[in-house]
């Protein structure tokens, strides 16, 4: 099911991505070959397990990568983390410039927009995700938490988890909270399982890269043995929401899967 839940993304993604000309390149270098599509997938394995036709929620899948990828683009550039590679091959301004990178990452952004209202949900659905995006990705979400972590002067474990619930619970929450809207299952769980679901995921992606161990890496807080500690609770606590509330399907093989 996940295979072919990808292979739904990947190619309404190249469907977007017919409708561009200018940036067209760019915007599949960005795009293509796709990380793990987690945040998509998702969404569109909580609609499966509630038996919601997984089609109402593509295009705001493809959205939320989109938003996704716009970010890990400007994270690249050399006046924020400066990094060179992304997913195996040279990071976008590396690929073509710092003008490119910068507009192709504002394209991807600014487009999402657009094609939410291409979903075939209700207009008072789209509205709301729209909303919901908007703050979970603006300057009270995912931007305050690139701002939070280069202002940070000491970095102690609130600081970090707080930076954590920005620069990674927020999006996720934005994949879980959508499917929500759409499938009208507005449970509070659903908060809680985006908080505890992406702090897991950050703390792992800080373990996977302890040998980096740059001053916002848990590990420099508070060490290896409570890095691992922490993980494996929140770990544990979020599958045992996603159990509880949906049962072993889909979306729980997917988050066994990614943690």
């Amino acid at each position: 099911m996940i295979e072919k839940l990808t292979n739904l993304i990947d190619n309404k993604l190249r469907e977007i991505l017919s409708n561009y000309q200018v940036l067209n390149e760019s915007l599949e270098y960005g795009l293509f070959p796709g990380g793990k599509r987690f945040r998509p997938l998702l969404l569109l394995t909580i609609l499966e397990d509630l038996q919601v036709d997984v089609n109402l929620g593509l295009e705001i899948a493809c959205a939320i990568e989109m938003i996704h990828t716009y970010s890990l683009i400007h994270d690249d550039l050399p006046a924020m983390d400066n990094d060179d590679m992304r997913r195996g091959k040279p990071s976008m301004h590396i690929a073509f410039s710092e003008n490119i990178a910068i507009l192709t990452g504002d394209a991807l952004l600014t487009e999402s927009f657009y094609w939410i209202t291409k979903s075939n949900i209700s207009d008072e659905k789209k509205v709301r995700i729209i909303n919901l995006i908007s703050k979970y990705v603006g300057a009270h979400g995912m931007i305050k938490g690139q701002v939070l972590d280069i202002n940070s002067k000491e970095y102690t474990l609130d600081k970090i988890l707080e930076i954590h619930q920005h620069k990674t619970v927020d999006l996720i929450a934005c994949s879980i909270l959508s499917a929500a809207i759409i499938s009208d299952d507005e449970d509070n769980i659903w908060y809680e399982i985006a908080s505890a679901l992406g702090k897991a995921f950050q703390i792992k992606d800080d373990l996977d890269d302890a040998d980096k161990l740059d001053e916002a890496n848990i590990i420099h807080a508070v060490g290896m043995q409570r890095a691992q500690d922490l993980f494996y609770e929140y770990r544990i606590k979020c599958l045992k929401m996603i159990s509880e509330k949906l049962g072993k399907g889909n979306t729980y093989n997917l988050v066994e899967m990614v943690l």
